[in-house]
């Protein structure tokens, strides 16, 4: 058990609970660090406000607009899903109902170039994948290693008690499927939304991997594959959703950063809550 990652989790979920707007703008910074990952040059600023004002920042290429666009509305989506299946069976049906939306407007935007249509009908890759040196499985053994994934994954998924093994267990995952790649594009970013999956079904805080860490993470998860081992994995991991924890609290603590903050009346029954006990930004 990581006992201070589970205190600093209890913490951040208590001061969170007290602030309006800390969910918008919290899935707008996984949607900029998830983006950033496969490329994306929005930074956090300009992710916020493509998201709130559906309005291209001056400068910035259609692409990386539209990819966090779509991923953000892959994150809601997940977020519905994970609220209404809480603890329910996670379905092949539903990751290929999520791998569509985190490319919706990305593949349109790219189609005249080199995409076909089976890429927004959640089907399969057909066709062999290559990332650096990694050459991920032929693609006639996708179906059937994702059909042990969930097996596995829905076996284990409430076996978890600790805030530590929810956390480990979301790693691991994300691991497992990004390591089959099932679709022709978006699979890091699903992956990625199905360790937030885990979490949120569990009620915990979602962990990011940080843009600008994304090549300790590649590396990382290079390591996992030589030697079939998750520590290393899991102390990159919870030294990730560490650093976002605590810039989230020094966000609030500093009554600033991304977010528009009010602080909730402590009184249920206090309609009209005094100016001490509103913070606007």
């Amino acid at each position: 058990m990581n006992l201070k990652f589970e205190n600093l989790v209890k913490k951040y979920q208590k001061v969170s609970r007290e602030l309006v707007n800390h969910e918008r703008y919290n899935l707008y910074a996984i949607s900029c660090h998830s983006t950033g990952i496969e490329g994306s040059k929005l930074n956090q600023e300009e992710v916020n406000f493509v998201l709130d004002n559906r309005l291209t920042p001056t400068g910035k290429k259609i692409e990386d607009i539209l990819m966090v666009e779509d991923h953000h509305e892959a994150l809601k989506d997940m977020l519905e899903m994970a609220n209404q299946k809480n603890l329910i069976e996670l379905s092949v049906a539903d990751l290929r109902r999520l791998s569509p939306k985190i490319l919706l407007r990305t593949v349109a935007a790219e189609f005249a170039k080199h995409w076909n249509f089976d890429i927004l009908n959640g089907v399969f890759r057909k066709v062999s994948l290559q990332a650096g040196n990694r050459v991920f499985m032929e693609p006639e053994k996708v179906p059937g290693a994702i059909d042990a994934f969930l097996l596995n994954f829905n076996r284990d998924f409430k076996k978890q008690k600790t805030i530590t093994e929810i956390y480990q267990f979301s790693f691991k995952s994300h691991f497992l499927l990004v390591d089959i790649h099932p679709f022709r594009d978006g699979n890091g970013r699903l992956s990625r939304l199905i360790m937030n999956y885990v979490q949120r079904c569990h009620g915990l805080p979602m962990s990011i991997v940080h843009t600008d860490h994304k090549y300790k993470y590649f590396q990382t998860l290079e390591e996992v594959r030589e030697t079939n081992r998750f520590d290393s994995l899991y102390e990159f991991m919870f030294q990730e959703a560490t650093l976002f924890f605590e810039k989230e609290l020094d966000l609030i603590r500093e009554k600033g950063g991304h977010y528009l903050f009010e602080k909730q009346s402590e009184s249920k029954n206090t309609k009209n809550p005094s100016p001490e006990n509103t913070w606007t930004w």
